[in-house]
């Protein structure tokens, strides 16, 4: 049954798992499927730039996905996990243990808010960092090698096909992962950047990992004295500069210090999510898009809450990057 306009709702969060009516949907079987957020389906769907077949699909596998803040879509029937796409509609959590430790009011709040800003500052340069690298052709083209040597071959048997992924080739991966300063590649286009941690309990790569992924520790004793806020931080950027490889000078030189043009990381942060769900609308609705990339773009700008000349821009940015018109047809989506 087809919807009309009308019955195009927010998702819930939650919602149960209809996942389970579309498990054999060629879309969705042992392939990656990506959702969109409930309120761009509504947009798009306003617009009619969704092919009427998968508005059904689109809308109750949407719903699963909440916010989009945690879960962005499944792979082969497992939910992927994934928490750089959309920043949480309920900001930062454990207010609970904030009330079992008994802290003043003045003080749960004291602490959420700088927790909150802490997130922020690290959350907006980590999804600064994956608009550049998947805006990077270098990137791009080292991606499609990789899920091309890992891809299931024709005439694999179903079982060999649900066990093929990244991880068929662990060494394969953890190199390209350390070349990109990666945890992991959840899937096409979805990769998990190394991200800061103070206090680096438990490192988030392989000590024998470390050294090739730009990952390093540092110890402090409690008996030693702390440098001055602005010495620590030229003294780790010495350091960085200094053994920064050749593919990542460009952002290295975007998200350093020393630019004054802070507001790159902003733009490239954005352009992650342009990117996403530009790749992900074309390539379930090419259709319904021929000579509407203007309405794309409008529906992109209302969603994000910017202007439709940021969306132009930041689309000119990318093909200018990507050097192809078509951009989301250079690289496109692995058979996997």
């Amino acid at each position: 049954m087809r919807r009309s306009q009308g019955d195009v709702t927010e998702p819930k969060t939650g919602g149960g798992m209809l996942y389970e009516n579309y498990q054999r949907n060629p879309l969705i079987a042992h392939r990656f499927f990506y959702t969109l957020p409930g309120s761009l389906l509504k947009l798009l769907f306003k617009e009619k730039l969704l092919d009427p077949e998968l508005v059904d699909l689109e809308i109750e596998l949407s719903a699963i996905c909440g916010d989009h803040s945690g879960m962005v879509g499944f792979h082969d029937g497992n939910p992927i996990a994934f928490a750089f796409l959309r920043k949480s509609e309920f900001g930062v959590p454990s207010v609970v243990e904030a009330f079992e430790r008994n802290l003043p009011t003045h003080k749960i709040k004291a602490s959420l808010k700088l927790a909150e800003e802490r997130l922020d500052h690290s959350r907006r340069s980590l999804r600064a960092y994956l608009g550049w690298l998947l805006t990077n052709p270098v990137f791009l083209t080292e991606q499609a090698a990789l899920w091309t040597a890992i891809a299931p071959k024709s005439g694999e048997c179903e079982a060999t096909r649900k066990t093929k992924s990244v991880e068929a080739d662990q060494p394969l991966l953890e190199r390209y992962c350390a070349r990109w300063r990666l945890i992991n590649l959840l899937g096409p286009f979805l990769p998990v950047p190394i991200g800061t941690q103070f206090p680096a309990l438990a490192p988030q790569i392989s000590i024998q990992n470390s050294r090739s992924s730009g990952y390093g520790l540092a110890a402090i004793p409690d008996t030693q004295s702390l440098p001055s806020a602005e010495e620590l931080r030229s003294h780790l950027e010495e350091i960085r500069m200094a053994s920064t490889p050749e593919h990542l000078r460009e952002w290295f030189a975007i998200e350093g210090a020393s630019n004054p043009s802070k507001n790159l990381l902003a733009r490239y942060a954005r352009v992650f999510e342009v990117q996403h769900y530009w790749r992900v609308v074309h390539l379930r609705h090419s259709n319904a898009l021929h000579r509407r990339q203007g309405r794309l773009m409008a529906s992109l700008a209302s969603f994000l809450n910017v202007s439709g000349d940021a969306i132009q821009r930041d689309a000119n940015l990318i093909k200018e990057r990507l050097g192809h018109n078509q951009w989301w047809d250079r690289f496109p989506w692995p058979a996997v």
